[in-house]
């Protein structure tokens, strides 16, 4: 078997790595799935178009940002595309707001 190399074999295998991920699952405790769903809900925030949103979320997340921050970005974009000139809007109004 060690000739063979079938432990590194078996764990590269899809069907191998699968079994491990179930295993890793299912030793994780409350807080560290809590902390896996948080880290799921961001990843499909930032993959999922603004648009698809319910309104009521979309309400939410306008009233979230400061008032004067150019709420054209906002627009039926993905997150993922407008996240870079998101970043620079809010960096430029903490500097504004810091000076």
């Amino acid at each position: 078997m060690e000739k063979a190399d079938v432990k590194n074999k078996w764990e590269s295998s899809s069907w191998g790595r699968k079994l491990i991920v179930q295993k890793r699952r299912a030793s994780l405790n409350d807080f560290d799935r809590f902390k896996l769903m948080l880290a799921k809900i961001k990843v499909s925030f930032r993959y999922t178009p603004y648009c698809v949103y319910p309104f009521y979320t979309r309400v939410l997340f306008l009233k979230a940002l400061p008032q004067n921050f150019n709420r054209s970005l906002t627009s039926c974009n993905t997150v993922l595309q407008r996240s870079g000139v998101i970043k620079q809007e809010l960096a430029k109004l903490k500097k504004e707001n810091a000076s």
